[in-house]
């Protein structure tokens, strides 16, 4: 189902996914659908309500699960029976869905965590300037960006399995070194600097 434009206020032209999270929240709000008293009423249009509504649940589903994760990273036990893997980012942090889309998602495996970030972090082609064209993975930057993934425990404590440092961050401080990916050849700060 395509997503309604809309055609009315200062986001207009914009579909309810390309709406900030506020915005879809006041869309949602079964208020707008009645009369204020003293204000002029117009009502908003049934299908943008609708898809405001749906999207609304994403949005509250995705930060309770972001509000778990800062908990986990805390200390707090997770309430799962096996570890938890958490991805902490800091620096400029943009992937393929943005900037620091991928901080605090957590996942029931390594394996799925490696998954993710490879696809945050995917394969391209690119052509240089005479006309050649090169495969490489895009990555985080090389100087700005940490990536760590902790492995969480049932007890809340945790310790970091992988990591992406860039040159202003200290691999020494995390004991994991540099990570790669599924499939590559080289850690994806290696890979980085080649793009670099």
């Amino acid at each position: 189902m395509t997503s309604p434009t809309l055609n009315f206020g200062r986001h207009r032209g914009l579909t309810v996914d390309q709406l900030p999270a506020d915005y879809v929240r006041w869309l949602a709000d079964p208020a707008r659908a009645e009369p204020q008293p003293g204000r002029t009423f117009r009502p908003l249009p049934d299908d943008v309500v609708a898809a405001a509504r749906e999207r609304l649940k994403t949005i509250d589903a995705d930060k309770l699960r972001e509000d778990f994760a800062k908990l986990c990273l805390g200390g707090h036990p997770t309430g799962h029976d096996a570890p938890i893997f958490i991805i902490e980012c800091d620096g400029d942090c943009h992937s393929k869905s943005g900037a620091y889309a991928i901080d605090n998602q957590w996942f029931k495996s390594l394996d799925e965590t490696l998954a993710y970030l490879a696809t945050e972090f995917p394969i391209d082609d690119t052509e240089d300037l005479g006309g050649v064209i090169h495969t490489s993975r895009s990555s985080p930057d090389p100087e700005d960006d940490r990536i760590v993934v902790w492995e969480v425990l049932p007890s809340g404590h945790r310790k970091p399995v992988w990591g992406f440092f860039g040159w202003h961050f200290s691999a020494d401080d995390y004991a994991c070194g540099q990570g790669s990916l599924p499939g590559d050849d080289a850690s994806l700060y290696d890979l980085a600097m080649r793009e670099y």
